[in-house]
């Protein structure tokens, strides 16, 4: 049996998460203790010497890349979601609001290609009932003409895509090695974001 300590829960997090696949079988790992030590001592890892070998090579001090990947998406869909800032207003921007924005921009494409939207005119949204209408994050509802909404939806769609492609860029530089701690991301991922 091989013991090891470490400094923190998150060294002690980054050594099981570095695990070889064999180790983090379920059955494999109840064979490894951890159990935090008294007074603030750490973490203590007790492990079967057919897997000392491997948790001695681990640096606990730096995340795994699947973790450092998995952190890159959950702080993507964290910007994907947290709505728009659009004249004034906050919209929403979760997966299905974009997914109805995109729908209603079309929507209102086709209404001004087809020449019955004409731009803020008054008699437009009062005969034949062509206004949209759109709710905002305080849950009021904001009426737009056809350009209007058009220029939402690609507003969203525009930022949708400018966070996706920061992402990638911060991914890149996971891979690459150029970020390795976890508390590295989000600057990362802030200068780049919209």
């Amino acid at each position: 049996m091989g013991t090891h300590r470490y400094a923190s829960l998150e060294e002690l997090n980054n050594v099981i998460d570095s695990l070889p696949q064999e180790v983090k079988d379920p059955f494999a790992r109840q064979a490894l203790g951890a159990k935090e030590l008294p007074e603030g001592e750490g973490w203590e890892l007790v492990s079967p010497d057919e897997h000392d070998s491997a948790i001695s090579r681990i640096n606990s001090k730096v995340p795994p890349k699947h973790v450092l990947l998995a952190e890159a998406n959950r702080q993507r869909n964290e910007a994907l979601d947290a709505g728009i800032e659009f004249e004034g207003r906050l919209y929403q921007t979760r997966a299905r609001d974009r997914e109805n924005l995109a729908l209603v921009g079309q929507a209102a494409v086709l209404a001004i290609t087809q020449g019955g939207a004409e731009p803020k005119d008054a008699t437009w949204g009062r005969e034949g009932g062509k206004e949209f209408k759109w709710i905002a994050a305080d849950n009021s509802r904001v009426a737009l003409d056809a350009q209007t909404m058009a220029r939402l939806s690609e507003s969203v769609a525009v930022r949708q895509s400018q966070i996706m492609v920061a992402t990638r860029d911060v991914k890149d530089q996971i891979n690459a090695g150029q970020i390795t701690q976890l508390d590295q991301i989000g600057p990362a991922l802030d200068e780049r974001f919209p």
